[in-house]
């Protein structure tokens, strides 16, 4: 009778401790970002498809997150300060310096806390002009898209946009239609110096 009365005691001890650990994790306000900065985030391969056409560079984001980032939807968590678009093959990418800096809204995490996998974003304000055929396409796409930073033991790696598309701004110029949006993929890889836990 003793022996599972203690069993019993031990049973419960745990299930609280599991309880508080789980509570605590669900009440967190947010994320800390440790090493918060400024970061390059370089893809290559970094592909652009309008219509028929893809077009492949290497792509370096500037990124700075904010030290804190709050756990609601669309909170302000950081920027894309800057963007360099190098060695493009069917065309040329280039980005519209006027829209920047993109805001970068936190919009939810993947995996169990708290110990998460990933963190979804919205960039906002990204716009890109496309010129392809010896210049006679001259397209214009102004928009914002989904990404995810995918985290490995705490550790930013890599930012990651799968296919999302980007609608054509009304005031392009071109000389042939431009295709009605355009889609974008790339994963970007950090330097892998910053790391996050909740708090």
């Amino acid at each position: 009778m003793d022996r599972c009365r203690r069993i019993l005691r031990v049973a419960l001890a745990a299930a609280a401790i599991l309880a508080l650990g789980v509570g605590s994790a669900a009440a967190s306000r947010g994320f800390q970002v440790e090493e918060a900065g400024r970061s390059a985030a370089e893809a290559r391969e970094y592909q652009i498809r309008i219509g028929e056409l893809t077009i492949t560079c290497d792509v370096v984001r500037f990124i700075s997150l904010h030290r804190t980032i709050s756990k609601v939807a669309l909170s302000l968590a950081g920027f894309v300060e800057r963007v360099e678009v190098r060695n493009c093959r069917n065309g040329t990418l280039r980005v519209l310096q006027a829209l920047l800096p993109w805001h970068m809204q936190y919009q939810s995490f993947t995996g169990t806390l708290p110990s998460i996998t990933g963190i979804r974003m919205r960039v906002i304000g990204l716009g890109w002009l496309i010129e392809a055929h010896s210049g006679i396409a001259r397209c214009l796409y102004v928009g914002n898209v989904e990404a995810e930073i995918s985290i490995v033991r705490s550790t930013l790696v890599t930012i990651e946009y799968r296919e999302v598309s980007i609608p054509l701004f009304e005031g392009s110029l071109s000389l042939i239609p431009c295709p009605s949006e355009m889609q974008m993929s790339g994963r970007l890889r950090l330097p892998g110096n910053a790391r996050i836990r909740l708090i």
